[in-house]
């Protein structure tokens, strides 16, 4: 079998086009984040698990039954914190109902200054700090309707 002509030309610009494109959105990124309205938020990435400890970090758990529950569904459902004192928090999924279901919690800023991904049930996300004083509201991604929350965060 013979290859049609040009499909290696055509291989490698869709290539070129994939990294122009990546590297378009990763400047994008970069600039937009190096502005001032960029908000100041940290989030641990080790291998070991993440350990929250009161009084200076904060649980914030997803309760049984969260996906109907809209701002009971985060439990607290709104966090007060203060920079210096207890400016950290950790999501924990407790939603054990049928068996474990899959939560989140991303802030409702564009593009969003913390994510903690999917959580399944029994999972903890990494810890979060937030450096900039503000209101943060957050939602899950897999319910976005029907679960919200706010992480308020003042000046020491």
């Amino acid at each position: 079998m013979s290859k049609p002509k040009g499909s290696i030309g055509v291989a490698i610009s869709m290539c070129a086009l994939i990294v122009v494109s990546l590297a378009s959105i990763g400047w994008y990124q970069f600039v937009y984040c190096q502005s001032s309205s960029c908000v100041n938020i940290t989030q641990s990435s080790s291998t070991a698990a993440p350990v929250c400890a009161p009084p200076s970090c904060v649980d914030i758990t997803m309760v049984p039954g969260a996906a109907t529950l809209t701002t009971t569904a985060y439990s607290p459902d709104q966090v007060v914190l203060v920079i210096g004192v207890n400016n950290t928090v950790m999501f924990y999924n407790n939603d054990s109902q049928s068996g474990g279901v899959p939560h989140s919690a991303t802030s409702k800023l564009t593009p969003p200054t913390f994510d903690t991904g999917v959580l399944t049930y029994g999972q903890s996300s990494s810890i979060i700090t937030i450096t900039k004083p503000g209101t943060y509201s957050y939602y899950c991604v897999v319910h976005p309707t029907t679960m919200i929350g706010t992480i308020i965060v003042k000046s020491a």
